[in-house]
């Protein structure tokens, strides 16, 4: 079938660490565009306590619960709402633990709801710019006293256009995930 020498797989030292870096850098910039799309949730938390406590690294785990345990403290609280479904809002809720530096996420409330909605668009009547060439004789005077000449010349034209728009009918559904969630820290 195919004939592949051994040393036709082997990458040199250089092409490797070429390989390597550019896929770590893709990798990051990928988390780096995640982090700023959930720092616009940061003014949804409120604290709980004066305490304030280190942020956690992004390597670790913060585990989402359904029950406060014993033996821990409510540090902060964290409510919102966003079109951008459920997974965005437990990113949003473990994104803001880490920075606040809460051992784990206790979600009270996720709840997505869609609602429909229909409306009615009347019927209208717009004006339109609409734009033509037209050829346009004009008298050119010559300098030297020979008598003129008519010469052709084009020019744009600005005209406007009554367009009627029929009324119509626009539907969907909004989509829209709520969150209500405590931070906890063990004591």
């Amino acid at each position: 079938m195919f004939n592949l020498q051994a040393n036709s797989l082997l990458l040199s030292p250089i092409t490797s660490r070429l390989i390597l870096g550019a896929s770590l850098l893709s990798l990051t910039s990928c988390a780096a565009l995640k982090q700023t799309k959930l720092k616009d949730t940061e003014v949804f938390y409120r604290a709980s306590t004066m305490d304030s406590f280190v942020p956690k690294p992004n390597e670790v785990p913060i585990p989402t619960l359904t029950t406060i345990p014993a033996r821990s403290k409510v540090i902060g609280h964290f409510a919102y709402t966003t079109p951008k479904g459920s997974q965005f809002a437990m990113d949003a809720a473990i994104y803001n633990a880490r920075r606040v530096g809460a051992d784990a996420v206790v979600v009270r409330k996720l709840e997505e709801k869609t609602t429909p909605y229909s409306y009615y668009v009347a019927p209208e009547t717009i004006s339109v710019p609409k734009t033509r060439m037209i050829t346009q004789p004009i008298w050119i005077r010559d300098r030297n006293g020979v008598p003129g000449h008519w010469e052709p010349r084009q020019r744009v034209e600005t005209f406007y256009v009554l367009e009627q728009r029929p009324g119509h009918v626009v539907s969907g559904t909004n989509h829209r995930t709520t969150i209500d969630a405590v931070m906890i820290r063990q004591k």
